[in-house]
């Protein structure tokens, strides 16, 4: 959501380089932990599942970002690219407060 507050470019890059500085260690945190709950043989196909599902969640995210971003272009004040950081943060702070 911090994203959609930026006017610049610039301040947009800025951002989003913390965002990743903060972020990279997420996948391989998740493949460690994987492994150390899982039993070798069972190691295999949590990771397949895993993997699988972040490729096929990129795949549709896409298609949604686009979809918002041309359909909330204009709409307000806010250009289509701040909606599709508005929405897809109050997705995940919805997500973090109900559980």
């Amino acid at each position: 959501m911090v994203c959609a507050a930026c006017k610049t470019y610039e301040q947009l890059c800025v951002v989003r380089f913390f965002q990743g500085f903060f972020e990279s260690s997420l996948y391989s945190g998740t493949i460690y932990i994987l492994g150390s709950w899982y039993k070798p043989l069972e190691i295999a196909k949590r990771t397949a599942i895993f993997t699988a599902i972040g490729q096929i969640g990129s795949m549709f995210a896409g298609v949604m970002m686009t979809a918002m971003n041309e359909g909330l272009n204009g709409q307000t004040t806010l250009t289509g690219w701040q909606w599709v950081f508005i929405i897809s943060g109050f997705k995940y702070v919805r997500y973090f407060h109900n559980n």
